[in-house]
């Protein structure tokens, strides 16, 4: 991609703050200890928009986060954990969520690690597997660690209600780390915008306290896009914190868009740097918009952009995409 900077004139953008779990530290962003002092280009326009500058970065690869206050147990044999409970769907910034959660009928503590493999199951009893990317758009529903008997483990999937298309399965079937095969009621989840699905995690747990992030972010994406452009978008960082959050050393952030119901699915992902020239600091309480730019993959569909931070707590957001074909 040629070096360019991208201005997008646009207003402040509101922040919906959305809960969530996370996965792990990945950057070395820090709290300021000086208090709130917001940087002057902020202060004197709030409504200006960061350019967006092209300093590709490492690719992160997530650690597992250490849990010595849980211990451990056995991994969940056949039979361990019962039938699976579907919630209600939830909503958050064109985004849609159910948790899904199964109890440990077993009696001894036991741990269910990793992604379960999905599977959409029609009224006519035809089963199609989804593509899934890891990671839910509202964090984890709680970090890994041992299921005491009777406790429950839960995953979140997430997808979206901004597209035209609709696939609503009656059942999701889930692929379990044990090989067992369970099937939940779907409480009226839409899958046609796409599914990603969080790791394991027990609700029950109380996360690290070093895991917890302030910052909240938000997209802002055209509805469409053609094959093969350059899809030009904004990201508005929020600190919920009363004290500025210092952008040093200066962090990284993962986008990408996935387009998984064409011919075959295609995805496009970059690794950047932040700009930091211009603000050094998301203010107490205010928020910050970043232009930013990705490739378009070449391939048509309804596809899904992310943008994830790789600052404590891994904050991150997503919108959908129509990707058009020539003609």
């Amino acid at each position: 991609m040629a070096r360019r900077l991208v201005y997008l004139a646009t207003g402040a953008l509101a922040m919906v703050v959305v809960a969530g779990t996370s996965l792990g530290i990945y950057g070395l962003t820090r709290l300021s200890k000086s208090g709130p002092h917001p940087p002057a280009a902020v202060g004197d326009n709030p409504n200006m928009v960061v350019a967006w500058v092209n300093r590709p970065a490492p690719s992160l690869t997530p650690k597992p986060s250490p849990l010595p206050s849980y211990g451990t147990a056995p991994e969940c044999g056949h039979g361990a954990l019962g039938e699976p409970r579907s919630g209600h769907v939830g909503f958050g910034l064109g985004n849609t969520n159910i948790q899904i959660s199964i109890r440990n009928v077993s009696r001894a503590a036991c741990e269910l690690k990793g992604y379960p493999i999905v599977y959409g199951v029609a009224a006519n009893g035809a089963v199609t597997r989804l593509r899934t990317p890891h990671g839910s758009y509202f964090g984890d529903p709680g970090p890994e660690g041992p299921i005491g008997p009777g406790k429950t483990v839960a995953v979140n999937f997430s997808g979206g209600d901004t597209c035209d298309k609709h696939l609503v399965y009656p059942t999701f079937r889930l692929l379990l780390p044990s090989g067992d095969r369970v099937d939940v009621q779907n409480h009226g989840f839409d899958a046609g915008c796409g599914v990603d699905v969080s790791r394991f995690g027990v609700p029950g747990l109380s996360p690290p306290p070093e895991q917890s992030s302030l910052l909240e972010t938000r997209v802002d994406a055209p509805h469409s896009a053609a094959i093969g452009s350059t899809l030009s978008y904004t990201v508005t960082i929020t600190n919920g914190g009363d004290v500025g959050y210092e952008l040093s050393p200066c962090p990284t952030y993962e986008e990408y868009v996935y387009v998984s119901d064409g011919p075959t699915a295609k995805s496009t992902r970059r690794d950047e740097y932040l700009n930091c020239d211009t603000v050094t600091e998301i203010p107490a309480g205010g928020s910050v918009t970043y232009a930013m730019v990705i490739d378009v993959p070449a391939e048509a569909g309804t596809g899904k952009l992310g943008w994830i931070l790789n600052v404590p707590g891994r904050p991150a957001a997503g919108a959908a995409i129509d990707v058009l074909g020539a003609g």
